[in-house]
């Protein structure tokens, strides 16, 4: 749904020739990543991690695709690994470092969920 997102939130963009991924942060930069909206505007399959270089958070999330993360250790990949389990469906985490319990260790923690638009029916 990349043009149709492109006409009416980026009029005055020339978006053409462009991958359909460039619509995904200029989504999270206009709605910001706590605003449910900028993820369910997108349809079809992804996966993705976007770093936020104003606030230095780095968030995941999906939809019909693979990703899986280790939360204590925050590790994280689109391939199964040891210690790593698929992260929900339709929900978006966050990835930050704790000074208190943690020393310094990266964790992965749930944002908030979001409505999909999966192209695939799940039993």
């Amino acid at each position: 749904n990349f043009d149709k997102l492109a006409k009416e939130h980026f009029p005055e963009e020339d978006l053409t020739g462009r991958t359909d991924s460039c619509i995904i942060p200029r989504l999270l930069e206009k709605f910001g990543t706590h605003d449910e909206l900028a993820f369910e505007l997108l349809e079809g399959t992804f996966a993705i991690w976007a770093y936020n270089i104003d606030s230095g958070n780095l968030y995941l999330t999906r939809n019909s695709c693979t990703l899986y993360a280790n939360r204590h250790t925050g590790d994280f990949s689109s391939t199964k690994f040891d210690g790593g389990t698929p992260l929900a469906e339709g929900e978006l985490y966050i990835l930050h470092y704790e000074t208190d319990h943690y020393k310094n260790s990266p964790r992965i923690e749930f944002v908030h969920k979001y409505n999909t638009k999966s192209p695939y029916f799940i039993l």
